[in-house]
């Protein structure tokens, strides 16, 4: 899958996430307009974080030469593609911070914009392992990543998200 289409699946899904939130379908702990911006935000940079273990993708530029290191010892599709991670890393940042409606709404979003991500890439034929370090890849289609399909994906797939904000 690529950057354009993980930004794309991220920023769509997140507006329509933060819309919701913002027309009272959910509130984020009495955030308002702050939290759903906040929430839309980090949405988009957790769909492109998984990515870092690329160090020529839109976040491993920024991150340089650790995304260097990152890739040379975990690789592609590896620790950075394990919902595990994540949920440690927000247990973390919430133990750090505190639990602040801001804060909430900043990490729901980036677990929200990881786990699109995640989705997105098991829709290739490439898959992800989930559960690192098993190595098993877990794949729900057999699509070649580039492919014009998951174009097709990924529209479906936040057709589904963005309709799952106003059931």
């Amino acid at each position: 899958m690529r950057g354009k289409l993980h930004i794309a699946a991220g920023v769509c899904a997140g507006v329509a996430a933060a819309a919701a939130m913002n027309m009272g379908t959910i509130d984020l702990a009495g955030t308002g307009f702050a939290g759903s911006v906040v929430f839309a935000a980090c949405t988009a940079v957790g769909t492109l974080f998984p990515d870092i273990d690329i160090p020529s993708s839109m976040i491993g530029h920024v991150f340089g030469p650790v995304s260097g290191l990152i890739h040379h010892v975990f690789g592609h599709r590896g620790l950075f593609h394990t919902p595990f991670l994540y949920i440690l890393f927000c247990i973390g940042m919430a133990g750090a911070f505190g639990m602040s409606g801001i804060v909430w709404a900043g990490l729901l979003g980036f677990l929200y914009g990881v786990c699109i991500h995640l989705l997105q890439d098991m829709m290739t034929e490439g898959g992800i392992m989930l559960f690192f370090p098993w190595r098993k890849k877990i794949s729900l289609v057999h699509v070649p990543s580039g492919h014009w399909s998951n174009t097709v994906s990924t529209a479906v797939l936040v057709l589904i998200l963005a309709r799952g904000w106003w059931l």
